[in-house]
């Protein structure tokens, strides 16, 4: 004689949170292919947001929305990458997601 469960065991799957870093980056990462690596990184990890530019005073704004654990991973693979030489600091802001972006790209500066 088998048992039977009476209330078959159900698994659930809770999707990650999905949050927003603003990460500024200070130091010589302006000319040094900065964002095109960033783009190149953010893609390959599955970012699903967000944008990568270069600012007035010489340092680059990052804005990416995705799981925490995909963004800290973005954020160890820039600065474990070429890049890693030419950044001197980087100011990390977490906050919730708010979307309104179509992937991951490039913005320009405005001036």
């Amino acid at each position: 004689m088998s048992i039977v469960p009476r209330y078959p065991f159900v698994m659930s799957v809770v999707p990650p949170v999905t949050v927003r870093l603003t990460a500024l980056f200070e130091g010589h990462v302006q000319g040094v292919g900065f964002r095109y690596t960033a783009i190149e990184l953010a893609e390959r990890l599955g970012v699903t947001g967000g944008y990568v530019m270069n600012l007035m005073n010489g340092d680059v704004e990052l804005v990416a929305e995705g799981p925490e654990t995909t963004l800290r991973e973005l954020l160890a693979q820039i600065q474990r990458s070429h890049l890693g030489r030419y950044i001197l600091r980087v100011d990390q802001q977490w906050s919730p997601a708010r979307g309104g972006f179509a992937g991951f790209d490039l913005r320009f500066t405005e001036k």
